[in-house]
């Protein structure tokens, strides 16, 4: 009966001992996963960032392009939704210089469908936030002229 008992506790500690295994490595994959995803979408923001700044330089159009170009590949599919009506409002604008197309609630819907992504669905991620911009330029204090 002690031999029993003995195999038993032996079998639930090796099962304890894989299940835990299991549930650490399937953590830090998803964790991995959520810090490679967060690693494109910086770089995207940055090279939006650059781009808005630097509008008339070719190299900052093409790495905002790339940065786009591999999100393909990374961002969830409500992001990606997002990501295409907010490019196609950019693109729209810059083909016809028509600034009534463009809607500037896409690039909060954008942000907010990224922060999904890296932080789940819960109703609090999002909370507050109704419009979300980014800043270009630098902001500048005008020097007084001496006399």
């Amino acid at each position: 009966m002690e031999g029993y008992i003995a195999i038993i506790v032996a079998v639930i500690g090796a099962s304890v001992a894989l299940w835990t295994s299991h549930l650490t490595k399937s953590n830090q994959l998803k964790f991995e996963q959520m810090k490679l995803k967060q690693s494109f979408y910086l770089k995207y923001i940055k090279a939006l960032s650059d781009n808005m700044n630097n509008l008339d330089k070719d190299d900052v159009t093409i790495a905002e392009n790339h940065a786009f170009n591999e999100l393909l590949l990374i961002a969830s599919p409500q992001v990606l939704i997002s990501l295409y009506q907010f490019k196609n409002s950019q693109i729209n604008y810059l083909k016809n210089n028509n600034i009534d197309n463009v809607d500037p609630q896409l690039l909060t819907s954008l942000i907010k469908e990224i922060r999904i992504d890296l932080h789940g669905s819960g109703p609090e991620i999002n909370e507050g936030l109704e419009k979300l911009y980014m800043l270009s330029g630098v902001i500048k204090k005008e020097q007084a002229t001496p006399n």
